[in-house]
């Protein structure tokens, strides 16, 4: 028997997740985990997430599960967020061997070799090419100190912090930031966008207050950072990510309810793969209804058979008790109680 703990946060050291804005949370938990089995099982073909067998992906899936639990009627979303997560985790998985001088050690010779030959195959170059530029021109180039936690993640410490949610342009000093300081920026583009913003905000305040003849007033945080990092492009906020949603998923910018939901939108092959794992669960809903059907009917039968033995089995008794009453009657009448005379 499971034993939950007092807060239901786990059971038996498997964590409670969920889905926040179609993505796993807790991220960086969950990332870790996903990318731990893509060491323990790899497929000789594996080259790309795509060509990753059903298989050896459904034993990924079943080994995260294994480590969390989760609210039986978020199964499909959280099966939905896995894919995408393990997606983004086993690119990066990838992008580590290419990049290491040296065989991984749960990689097999063969598989190593076989992997780095497609690898170098001109049209592969060219197509993963392809893809960069239009990762890139989503929002452009993204460079952050998160890792693989969301945003969402750091939006909690820093509202743990800080005491109150965090505004954009906070959350934004906390990602693109060395060691989360607010003053080094990761690359000129974040330090750009900081200097726009203090500069609107500047504004702002000095606007509002001669307008009011007062002293510093509050400016609207929210419409000021969208307009320094230039507006949503493609349904996202640039540096933001996941955390998006939870600033302007009710806003007139129409920001969409969660970074997934973009990324997939714009990547065919996902999308794909996400139809098939909802077509998947649909044929299984229907295939437990139908063996649900199949063995309440065969129940049913059952019963009407044991009812009628029982019927014919009360009929068999019946008749065999007959014959012998009437013998015994016959042969009383038939018996002289007389003894006979010497």
């Amino acid at each position: 028997m499971l034993i939950v703990t007092q807060d239901a946060s786990t059971i038996v050291g498997r964590l409670r997740i969920t889905v926040v804005n179609g993505l796993l949370e807790p991220s960086s938990k969950c990332a870790r985990i996903i990318t731990k089995k893509f060491k323990e099982k790899v497929d000789f073909e594996g080259y790309t997430w795509k060509t990753v067998s059903q298989p050896i992906r459904d034993f990924y899936f079943e080994e995260f599960r294994k480590h969390f639990i989760w609210d039986s009627s978020l199964e499909a979303q959280i099966k939905e967020a896995w894919v995408l997560k393990a997606s983004q985790r086993y690119s990066d998985f990838l992008r580590d061997i290419r990049d290491a001088t040296t065989k991984p050690e749960y990689l097999s010779e063969e598989e190593y070799k076989h992997w780095k030959a497609v690898w170098d195959r001109p049209t592969f170059k060219k197509k993963q090419e392809i893809n960069s530029k239009n990762r890139r021109s989503i929002a452009g180039p993204s460079c952050h100190t998160g890792g693989s936690i969301s945003n969402v993640e750091h939006g909690k410490k820093l509202e743990s912090k800080l005491g109150r949610k965090a505004t954009p342009h906070e959350l934004f000093l906390h990602t693109h930031t060395k060691k989360h300081d607010g003053e080094t920026f990761v690359d000129l583009k974040s330090k750009t966008i900081n200097d726009k913003m203090l500069t609107l905000k500047q504004h702002a305040i000095s606007t509002e207050s001669a307008s009011t003849n007062s002293g510093p007033t509050p400016v609207d945080e929210l419409a000021l950072y969208i307009e320094a990092v230039g507006g949503e492009k493609k349904r996202r906020v640039y540096g933001l990510g996941s955390q998006a949603s939870s600033y302007y998923g009710c806003s007139n910018s129409n920001v969409n309810n969660s970074t997934a939901t973009s990324t997939m939108q714009n990547n065919e092959d996902l999308q794909n793969e996400l139809a098939s794992v909802r077509n998947q669960l649909q044929i299984q809903e229907e295939r437990h209804q139908q063996e649900r059907q199949e063995t309440q009917q065969e129940l049913q039968q059952t019963r009407q058979e044991m009812a009628e033995m029982r019927r014919m089995l009360q009929l068999l008794i019946s008749q065999n008790q007959a014959p012998s009453q009437i013998n015994q009657s016959g042969h009383d009448e038939d018996v002289d109680p007389t003894p006979p005379t010497k």
